[in-house]
């Protein structure tokens, strides 16, 4: 499941009023390595939204998911322990969520390396939600990548019918699978060697949606994939 911080709790009560009606839920991805640009590696920041604290201290690789109501929301990250009334923030954006929106917002690298905060809005119905042949079952599992590592232009292979995609920084892809046994890894485009440390081995389970990052970078060994799940409603 997906990963909830627990310093999160604490700033979602302060931030948002009690009687609040939760209209959209988001999770928030620390996918930037501090070492490929010259920082403390973990690279802990502190989160703004519309000026107030969201979240504090969050670390490379570590993710939150937070309920809130529906509205624009101006967010700021800074390093942490800035004075964000002081200091200039490292990122910015400006993200307006509708009721039962799901959007993952990530800090990320682009090639160079450069920084980058990126909204990805989730689709979370199957497009298959039942059998339309006997050779085509129904699909209840979802796979959706995304690239938000140090590197141009990459591709992703799966074992079980091999296959390769490619896409650049900042894009996505999205299958619907059938449940099983999965191997995936990141790769140039056109070689079958991974990028990551290893490749991802994963039981992917009905009723769930799975979202893998390419996360990091190749100059300070960091480049990863963050593999995160939730249930579909």
């Amino acid at each position: 499941m997906r990963k909830l911080l627990t310093s999160s709790l604490l700033a979602l009560a302060l931030f948002f009023a009690p009687a609040a009606v939760f209209a959209a839920e988001i999770t928030v991805i620390h996918g930037i390595s501090g070492s490929a640009i010259g920082l403390d590696a973990d690279l802990p920041v502190d989160i703004y939204a519309n000026g107030a604290l969201l979240l504090a201290g969050v670390t490379f690789t570590q993710s939150a998911t937070l309920e809130v109501p529906a509205d624009t929301y101006d967010i700021s990250v800074f390093l942490a322990g800035s004075d964000p009334n002081t200091d200039a923030p490292v990122l910015t954006l400006s993200a307006t969520l509708a009721e039962n929106d799901d959007v993952d917002i990530v800090a990320h690298l682009t090639p160079g390396p450069g920084i980058a905060l990126t909204p990805f809005f989730n689709n979370t119905v199957p497009q298959i939600t039942g059998a339309i042949s006997p050779r085509i079952s129904e699909r209840q599992t979802r796979l959706t990548v995304r690239h938000g590592a140090d590197f141009p232009r990459a591709a992703i292979n799966r074992l079980v019918t091999a296959f390769e995609l490619s896409f650049v920084n900042g894009q996505e892809f999205v299958l619907d699978l059938d449940p099983g046994d999965y191997r995936f890894w990141l790769s140039r485009l056109g070689g079958l060697r991974p990028l990551s440390f290893d490749p991802v081995s994963v039981s992917l389970a009905a009723d769930t949606h799975y979202y893998a990052y390419a996360v990091g970078s190749w100059r300070d060994g960091s480049f990863q994939l963050l593999l995160l799940a939730e249930d579909f409603e």
